[in-house]
């Protein structure tokens, strides 16, 4: 029978997790959780926490807190944490993720970075939109009674249930891809794993007042930049875009990461290309007209279809279109002169993530010069190339030197 009493606390001691839990002890169960609103009942207030598995309906806790608890945002984020920890505890299960209301994350700040901080849950913030019943409606709709007259237990087991969606093959967030192939980093931003605060704890004051002044500056001139990659599956030696678009939404700067459509067969070109410019490849192999051919048409169809739409990233800035483009991928290039062509004045970066060598470019007759030559006829488009290679083994042949800018090897995952 589920115990919707008030839980006593001295039952329950605040405990770290045990080793059978921990990540060097055996595979626990794994379990969800979903929060109700904060609502006052008399002179105190209730919230309700449900845990679901998967498949089942497990447990129900019923909060009844006092006045200075539920005022105190500090006081009602240790108490929640604090009867997740010991759930966790007490039936030896790893929660995963926890469904919050966005009107009960207002009242407790700081509740997300710490459940991901203390306890690696992964907490989501779920919108809820009030609706009355009306005499038109059919279906469900006709029994749906609004979010507001739910009981608190109803509504923390939709927080579980919604949360769980989420979640897909070894317990990962789902990866989502919206309109124009955007990439919907953290659910549209609906996992909350970090706050400002968060991210000034780990750098040193110089820096981060650094960090401030660039991201004022780009709020203030509401200045969009769209980043344009191959894919978004993170692997060792593919750098992604999620942190940093991440960091600058807690910032308030509006950066979009967007990826072209994959195409099985194009897949491999585009790997015989990347191998070819990094020297992995065969000395014998190379890159026939028909391949060169069979990109471009890939990228001038993923732009046409996605990017040149009404409101698309690459359309002019006074059609809706970004203010900045950057592009990190090789075979994307062809999209520095589509975003010319639509918006001459807009600026066109290109950063190289591939680590080649000076002297992969200098023979003009040999099996590498359609892929360089390649590259280098589209960057003509491009007004900056910012690379990680040093210098003295950059190629000298794709831009200027005045229009190459240097970056540390870093990994953005």
């Amino acid at each position: 029978m589920v115990d919707l009493g008030k839980p006593k606390k001295q039952d329950i001691p605040i405990q770290p997790l045990p080793a059978e839990i921990s990540w060097s002890g055996p595979t626990p169960n794994t379990i969800w959780a979903g929060v109700s609103e904060l609502v006052q009942d008399g002179s105190g207030y209730r919230v309700t926490i449900v845990i679901r598995n998967s498949t089942y309906f497990l447990d129900c806790l019923s909060l009844e807190l006092g006045e200075r608890v539920s005022q105190d945002p500090t006081e009602l984020r240790q108490e929640i944490i604090s009867q997740l920890q010991n759930y966790s505890a007490k039936y030896k299960e790893k929660l995963i993720g926890a469904g919050l209301p966005e009107s009960f994350v207002l009242r407790c700040p700081g509740l997300c970075s710490q459940l991901w901080l203390q306890l690696d849950i992964v907490p989501l913030v779920l919108r809820h939109e009030a609706r009355a019943r009306t005499v038109h409606d059919r279906g469900e709709l006709a029994t749906f009674s609004g979010w507001e007259r739910k009981p608190l237990d109803e509504q923390a087991d939709s927080m579980a249930r919604k949360c769980i969606r989420s979640f897909g093959i070894g317990h990962t967030i789902h990866n989502q891809i919206g309109n124009d192939n955007l990439v919907e980093v953290d659910i549209g931003f609906m996992a909350h794993l970090a706050d400002k605060q968060d991210y000034e704890r780990t750098v040193e004051p110089r820096s981060w007042a650094i960090a401030q002044q660039y991201a004022r500056d780009l709020v203030k001139k509401q200045v969009k930049a769209a980043f344009f990659s191959l894919t978004f599956h993170g692997q060792p030696d593919v750098h992604m875009r999620h942190a940093l678009v991440r960091f600058a939404h807690c910032m308030g700067v509006e950066f979009r990461w967007y990826v072209a459509k994959p195409r099985p067969r194009i897949h491999n070109l585009l790997q015989k290309m990347r191998d070819i410019l990094e020297g992995l490849n065969d000395s014998l192999k190379y890159l026939s007209f028909d391949e060169e051919l069979e990109i471009l048409e890939w990228v001038y169809d993923n732009a046409r279809r996605y990017w040149l739409r009404h409101n698309g990233p690459l359309k002019p800035r006074s059609m809706g279109g970004v203010d900045v483009v950057v592009i990190d991928s090789a075979p994307l290039l062809p999209l520095a002169l589509l975003s010319k062509q639509q918006d001459p004045g807009r600026p066109v970066l290109y950063e190289n993530r591939l680590m080649f060598q000076n002297n992969m470019a200098e023979d003009p007759n040999g099996p590498l010069a359609r892929v360089w030559d390649f590259v280098r006829t589209r960057s003509k488009d491009v007004d900056i190339l910012v690379s990680p290679v040093p210098k003295y083994l950059a190629p000298q042949q794709i831009l200027p030197s005045k229009r190459v800018g240097y970056i540390p090897v870093s990994v953005d995952q």
